[in-house]
């Protein structure tokens, strides 16, 4: 048992390797220098994983491994400095890190998702939030939860046809692939989470939390995200950046606001500036710390506890 503990450990430290030279290949800004070594270093890493005894490894670990080890040997002479050739890299680590992760986390180790950098996604998510702002504004606080439900029951229904057919699952990953991580495969998406988190919401009753929760969600997290993955040198933890947070406090303050307007309140300009400040530091923290909890859940929900406890302590309703 000492010896599979081991190696899986070294299954992880080889994981968190393979991360780096994702990222290295993912951020453009980086430097070919940068991408050799984190190559070299996945190499190396992957040597002493083979060199140890991995007998007692569950056969999908040892199985990723390999098509880790074929992936690192087939790139053993690439030249950092042809950047033509980076993307086909990325392509390949994405997919060969996906099945290493899913593997690993099936024996409760855990491991850093891939989140590359999508400018699809982003204006998905936040083209998501102006649908739904807008589905808050046309609709009344008991008509909204029968409409996030609708919403929300058709991603479950699309997930649980996932979970049974195989077919189903590779024909939607196919579809969504402009805007799917490639985790979600064998996972809960996002979107489904997001529909989740809008029918909790709807269900307050209350159009200003809702709005604020969605613009926070909507706005401030892929904005955060590209500002991390581009300039965050800063690192916190679970991936994230100081810079990448602080993106996210300030721009969701200010979508948080902007989404109030939309709503009919009684509480003064000062008390929903607060409000909003709290709503994004809270979902800040939120997407912090999320781990085990996908964030467009977490997010909007805390965002919104939050944004109900200021305005309660501002003297003013959460319901108008």
């Amino acid at each position: 048992m000492t010896a599979q503990v081991a190696t899986l450990e070294l299954s992880h430290a080889l994981a968190l390797e393979l991360h780096g030279l994702f990222r290295a290949l993912d951020l453009r800004i980086q430097t070919p220098e940068l991408v050799r070594d984190k190559l070299e270093a996945a190499t190396r890493r992957l040597d002493e994983w083979l060199a140890a005894d991995w007998s007692l490894v569950p056969d999908s670990v040892s199985e990723s491994i390999e098509r880790v080890a074929e992936m690192l040997r087939s790139w053993a002479a690439i030249d950092p400095h042809d950047v033509s050739r980076w993307a086909e890299l990325e392509a390949q680590l994405r997919e060969t890190y996906a099945g290493l992760s899913t593997a690993l986390r099936r024996e409760r180790v855990r491991v850093p998702e891939l989140r590359p950098a999508n400018l699809t996604r982003s204006a998905f998510h936040a083209s998501a939030a102006v649908v739904c702002l807008g589905l808050i504004v046309a609709l009344d606080s008991q008509q909204l939860p029968w409409a996030a439900g609708a919403f929300a029951a058709w991603a479950w229904t699309m997930e649980g046809l996932r979970r049974i057919s195989s077919r189903a699952n590779a024909a939607m990953m196919t579809f969504f692939r402009p805007i799917a991580h490639e985790q979600e495969r064998d996972r809960v998406n996002s979107a489904t989470w997001y529909m989740t988190a809008l029918v909790l919401l709807a269900l307050t009753f209350s159009p200003l939390l809702c709005a604020t929760a969605v613009a926070v969600l909507g706005f401030a997290d892929p904005l955060a995200g590209l500002v991390g993955r581009r300039m965050g040198r800063i690192r916190l933890i679970n991936g994230r950046s100081l810079e990448g947070t602080l993106t996210f406090v300030i721009v969701g303050t200010l979508a948080a606001r902007a989404a109030m307007l939309l709503c009919e309140t009684t509480a003064g300009p000062s008390t929903l500036w607060g409000t909003a400040f709290v709503a994004a530091l809270t979902g800040g923290l939120a997407e912090l710390f999320s781990r085990r909890i996908d964030d467009n859940l977490s997010i909007p929900l805390t965002a919104a506890a939050a944004a109900a406890a200021a305005l309660l302590l501002g003297g003013a309703s959460p319901w108008g």
